[in-house]
């Protein structure tokens, strides 16, 4: 059974950015809570609780815009059928695919 010592713990000063930011990673891969962590390295919960939020991940924000699709246009024929195509499309083709959709059959 292990008994947590009432002693002071030495704490040491931790200067180098490079330094904090590894501490900050150990953290995060030991599994420790914060408290046992900062005591086993000997830094201040104080003082850890401010890289970690120095040195967080901060979201990235990218605007996108959604490319506009033109408006779908619908063409029924007397025969009942539907032509559905963007409102894009040439109307010379479009034209000529009705005239040749209401031919007759040969």
């Amino acid at each position: 059974m292990a008994i947590e010592s009432d002693a002071p713990v030495q704490r040491r000063r931790v200067t180098e950015e490079s330094e904090k930011r590894a501490l900050v990673a150990r953290h995060a891969e030991s599994g420790k809570s914060l408290v046992s962590f900062c005591r086993d390295e000997g830094i201040t919960l104080s003082s850890f609780q401010n890289w970690r939020k120095k040195f967080a991940a901060k979201p990235l924000f990218v605007e996108l815009s959604a490319p506009m699709l033109p408006a779908a246009v619908e063409v029924v024929l007397v025969s009942g059928d539907r032509i559905v195509t963007s409102s894009g499309c040439d109307p010379l083709w479009l034209a000529k695919l009705v005239r040749s959709l209401g031919a007759p059959s040969c």
